[in-house]
């Protein structure tokens, strides 16, 4: 009788692995599919330096530009990126990369909230910067551990767990 709860127990805990592990790697796809429309985003404002939002934004009309509206998105993806990349912080080869993004968000989303003419003779800056956030979120490589899964979700890995995770790692699109 204590095998088959032992049994039921280890295989709950698996199916909690297996659902965390997708979670994870479905974050990280996550990011990397909003950094896709940063970069998208970024050629629309790479455009407006030559049509007619451009002037309007040049006269200090920023609020009523397409312009507006697609700093308004860029700040939408942004913000997901952020979201899930401190999500998996913990489970991330390079963890150090979550504070220096949130800190380039910050400035970059300063810089594009100005409504003024400033925000429009930067474009090819804003631009710029944005596809910087953009590639170096992708940099982001999840690594996760017994012991940050442990902390995290209280859930001790074994050696098939540990084998499940290989697995995934070796046969994901994880690594930049």
């Amino acid at each position: 009788m204590k095998s088959k709860v032992q049994n039921e127990v280890k295989s709950i805990e698996m199916a909690d692995f297996w659902s965390l592990m997708s979670r994870m790697y479905n974050n990280r796809d996550q990011i990397r599919q909003h950094s896709n429309r940063i970069v998208e985003l970024a050629d629309t404002v790479d455009s407006f330096d030559n049509s007619e939002n451009f002037e309007q934004s040049l006269k200090g009309q920023f609020e009523g530009t397409g312009l507006k509206k697609v700093f308004s998105n860029i700040q939408q993806e942004v913000n997901s990126i952020l979201s899930y990349a401190h999500e998996i912080e913990p489970h991330l080869k390079n963890a150090h990369r979550v504070p220096s993004l949130s800190i380039v968000a910050a400035v970059l989303l300063s810089q594009m909230s100005i409504p003024s003419n400033n925000a429009a003779l930067q474009l090819k800056a804003l631009s710029w910067a944005i596809r910087n956030f953009a590639q170096d979120s992708n940099k982001l490589i999840l690594n996760p551990s017994k012991k940050s899964i442990k902390a995290s979700f209280g859930i001790d890995i074994g050696i098939e767990a540990a084998r499940i995770k290989a697995y995934l790692e070796q046969n994901s699109s994880n690594y930049p």
